[in-house]
């Protein structure tokens, strides 16, 4: 091969790359639902005013998670605490004793025995990173709803959609 054809090729290889990484980076930052959006929301709105109480505590002394109105899973707490027994306490387990993560409820703003949200910090390296997905993947399979996972770049939570749920990302 020539010198010159070589360095055509290694020119439009590196302009090839170079256009790939723009566009990722053009769809990352334009992404509706990117991390800083994320972070921005936890930070800004969720945790203003509100207590942060360790999650063993909070459920230990009876309180339960339910989502807020849009995303409700059960039109009633008995239903919220059977799903907390059975799903949300053996998945935030799992995912502190595998993956580190140090879970706070957000109470209710006038009723301190109901979650608002659920957040965690989020660990450091990409081995936990890709564990936290694994984890919630796992969980999300053996749930007859959805998971939904919001990932900020320094937060984590999770909301439990009902079965048959469709988010706008998918019409």
């Amino acid at each position: 091969m020539s010198k010159k054809r070589s360095l055509i090729l290694g020119i439009a290889g590196v302009l090839l790359g170079g256009l790939m990484f723009a566009g990722f980076s053009l769809w990352r930052f334009f992404s509706p639902v990117s991390s800083a959006l994320v972070d921005e929301q936890i930070e800004t709105v969720w945790l203003v005013d509100r207590d942060r109480i360790p999650a063993e505590n909070f459920f230990a002394d009876g309180g339960a998670f339910v989502t807020r109105p849009s995303t409700a899973v059960d039109a009633n707490e008995n239903d919220a605490v059977d799903l907390d027994q059975t799903l949300v306490l053996p998945l935030l387990e799992r995912l502190q004793k595998e993956a580190g993560t140090t879970w706070l409820v957000l109470p209710e703003k006038g009723n301190p025995n109901l979650a608002y949200a659920l957040v965690a910090e989020q660990p450091d390296g990409f081995a936990k990173q890709r564990q936290i997905e694994r984890i919630f993947r796992e969980a999300d399979g053996s749930f007859d709803g959805r998971i939904l996972v919001l990932r900020g770049d320094r937060w984590l939570s999770f909301e439990l959609l009902p079965a048959g749920t469709r988010l706008l990302s998918e019409e």
